[in-house]
């Protein structure tokens, strides 16, 4: 044992005495619940050293000592990103046989001791950074891993890079001086599962200086919504003012408008003004056509922001009050009753008070699914053959089940971040009641999840293919029901690829020609193949790419400049079939 262990080993005994030593006064005493504490915690406490292998803290449960291959040191450091300076106390983790963690010391190195030789992930995270896997799961690559090294001699070593956050921070004044208590939120565009939609990556709410931080933000453009923040005592009578939604520096998506560019690791500032405005009453009652558990109501602005509004809301008689400034909104009322959702959305105008309003939500909202099966030649399941449904009080419902699809309508626009609604039984659990509930007025596309040894051969509502066109809704349902077919004879494919250098795993788009929107995302590593079955007969394109974050491939638009890069395979009923990938770098 070298002399600087010995002296942290020395100093841990001297303060584990002088820590049992106090904690037999404090119970002699009235402090037992501190002298527990001590007693407990004594053996771990740490002494500093320069030894970053000193601060190692074993978090596996294999059995310790020398393991009986050979070991050896794996040392590195933790950097910054975008300076290249080293990261002083981040906790680095090595996901070995053993998980083994350790702390970076003042020049950001670190060392594992006794590491067999072999392949294995090191990681590194401190707040105020993101890891470079973080970034990759942010991005929507969900296999994303923390880097991989190998040791194969006595003295390994690897760079770990942190990559510092990103920070916006500000003042909300009116006429100079500060507002407290008015949200602000960062919104960036953003490609999730395939579509381009706005989301949030951040939110605060301005201090009684008018200031506000929003951190833990990614490189990218922004946009800060600020706002709304009502009238105090929201429920009283008379003229009330509040502050209503603003966009900095501007609205989003509006012609001409700039996003504001955040760098890495960098700090962006400013002041934004904002002014008090009269807030204006909004009532009526929601009337539904069956008796309801539950309602709510909400007015929703142009950017699809739900305005807090308040006010009062009488379950018993349905009859709401709420306040709003001037503006063009959507009113959304929806009503719960025995299982099943339904809704309504009617388009609302205020530039004074508006009263009297009568809100009907009925079950026009509702589209019945219908699901057939065709077998070519296993047997196709009853209903009574699907998995059984069990409810949160544990019943078990008699010759009922899930269907062998999962079905939901996905709200197409930028703004329309989850507003998503799947197909669901009521509380009976029969199949028939099987229906998409709560449909407003808007486009939406039909995304399904089979399970084996099912594919969905077709689905439609009235003459609209589903596979390949939105579905519009305007009032009501538009359709008597969506009719979808199954088939158990569905092709399956291998891809494979191979190149050189990184990435250590690529995406893999299995893009159907006939319904380019149900693009299927896989990963696969280099060297090796990945397998898709229970795909529907017809021609594909397959492509491989280094990363799909950021790539809208659920558009044909933009995945058309893409398609000359694809390998092209045309699959028959019950065919297996392979490719081997070029990998195209973006």
């Amino acid at each position: 044992m070298g002399s600087g262990a010995t002296v942290a080993m020395a100093s841990r005994v001297i303060i584990t005495r002088f820590l049992l030593r106090s904690a037999r006064i404090f119970i002699a005493g009235r402090f037992t619940l501190l002298a527990v504490f001590l007693l407990l915690f004594a053996p771990f406490i740490l002494v500093p050293s320069a030894s970053p292998s000193l601060f190692a803290q074993d978090y596996s449960s294999g059995a310790s000592g020398q393991d009986s291959q050979q070991a050896f040191t794996l040392s590195g450091s933790v950097v910054n990103a975008a300076t290249g300076a080293p990261v002083p106390r981040a906790l680095v983790t090595l996901y070995g046989p053993r998980r083994r963690s350790v702390m970076s010391n003042a020049e950001g190195q670190f060392s594992f001791e006794g590491v067999t030789a072999g392949s294995m992930q090191v990681g590194a995270e401190k707040p105020g950074y993101f890891s470079e896997q973080e970034m990759k799961l942010r991005a929507g690559n969900q296999g994303a891993m923390p880097e991989t090294v190998t040791v194969v001699r006595e003295s390994s070593t690897v760079t770990v890079k942190l990559i510092p956050e990103s920070v916006i921070a500000g003042r909300i004044t009116e006429n100079g001086v500060g507002v407290e208590g008015v949200p602000v939120t960062a919104m960036t565009l953003e490609i999730q599962d395939g579509f381009r939609q706005w989301a949030q990556r951040g939110n605060a709410v301005s201090d009684e200086d008018g200031e506000f931080r929003l951190a833990g933000l990614t490189v990218g453009e922004y946009y800060l919504q600020i706002g709304p923040k009502g009238p105090e005592g929201m429920g009283g009578k008379g003229p009330q003012s509040g502050y209503g939604r603003v966009f900095y520096p501007g609205p989003p998506a509006a012609e001409g408008g700039s996003p504001m560019a955040v760098g890495l690791g960098q700090r962006a500032e400013m002041e934004i003004g904002v002014k008090r405005e009269p807030w204006f009453v909004v009532s009526g009652a929601v009337r539904a056509t069956e008796p309801v558990m539950n309602w709510n109501i909400q007015l929703v602005d142009d950017h699809g922001g739900t305005l807090v509004a308040g006010g009062r809301h009488s379950f018993e008689t349905g009859e709401f009050e709420m306040r709003a400034p001037a503006g063009n909104y959507t009113l959304r009322a929806m009503t719960f009753a025995r299982g099943r959702a339904s809704a309504t959305a009617m388009p609302l105008t205020v530039h004074g008070d508006v009263t009297g309003l009568q809100v009907a939500v009925g079950s026009g909202g509702v589209i019945p699914v219908k699901i057939k099966t065709e077998s070519a030649g296993t047997k196709a399941p009853t209903t009574s053959e699907w998995t059984k449904v069990t409810f949160g009080n544990g019943r078990k419902l008699s010759g009922a089940g899930m269907p062998p699809v999962s079905i939901y309508l996905r709200r197409m626009g930028e703004f329309e971040e989850g507003r998503n609604l799947f197909a669901a039984m009521d509380e009976s659990g029969r199949p028939e009641t099987l229906a998409v509930r709560g449909l407003e007025p808007g486009n939406y596309w039909l995304e399904a999840s089979n399970n084996a040894p099912w594919y969905v051969a077709s689905a439609e509502c009235g003459g609209v293919d589903l596979l390949r066109e939105e579905l519009t809704v305007t009032t009501g349902a538009p359709c008597a029901e969506i009719d979808v077919t199954l088939r158990d004879d569905g092709a399956s494919l291998h891809v494979s690829g191979t190149w050189d250098g990184d990435p250590a795993q690529a995406a893999v788009l299995i893009l159907p020609e006939r319904a380019p929107q149900q693009t299927i995302l896989g990963q696969v590593s280099k060297d090796g193949d990945v397998g898709f079955g229970d795909l529907a007969p017809g021609a594909y394109n397959v492509l491989l790419i280094d990363r799909a974050d950021g790539l809208e491939y659920k558009n044909p638009e933009a995945m058309a400049g893409h398609l000359g890069k694809a390998a092209h395979v045309t699959l028959g009923a019950g065919q297996e079939g392979s490719v081997k990938g070029e990998l195209v770098r973006r």
